[in-house]
């Protein structure tokens, strides 16, 4: 997906269902299944990564997402979001920059927000 080196601090593994809101304080990946929101503090850098087999039945809110795997929620991007061709968004994505890779699949809005 992105050119950029990550650094993730957490990863939740296929074979994990978690059920219910996470705040998340660090960057993180998520191959596994989730029911409930993403959260980051607002005014950070941090990035959540849903890898190909990640699924998220929430929304998302982060300075960066970035997507290859199922998200059935809006996505709130304070700065970037990176659909691989991998990618179905069944939802609203807001963003200031986006990259998608041909075969991203998007039902949904896309949002740019204003850079002044």
């Amino acid at each position: 997906m992105s050119n950029q080196i990550e650094h993730f601090d957490s990863f939740i593994g296929q074979s994990t269902k978690i059920f219910g809101r996470m705040e998340i304080h660090a960057s993180i990946r998520i191959d596994g299944k989730v029911q409930g929101d993403l959260e980051t503090p607002p005014h950070t850098s941090i990035t959540i990564a849903i890898g190909k087999s990640g699924d998220v039945s929430g929304d998302i809110k982060a300075n960066r997402v970035l997507i290859a795997g199922t998200v059935h929620g809006n996505i709130y991007a304070a700065e970037h979001v990176e659909l691989a061709k991998t990618a179905h968004v069944r939802g609203d994505i807001s963003f200031k920059s986006i990259r998608v890779e041909h075969g991203a699949n998007v039902e949904g809005h896309l949002i740019k927000k204003s850079t002044k």
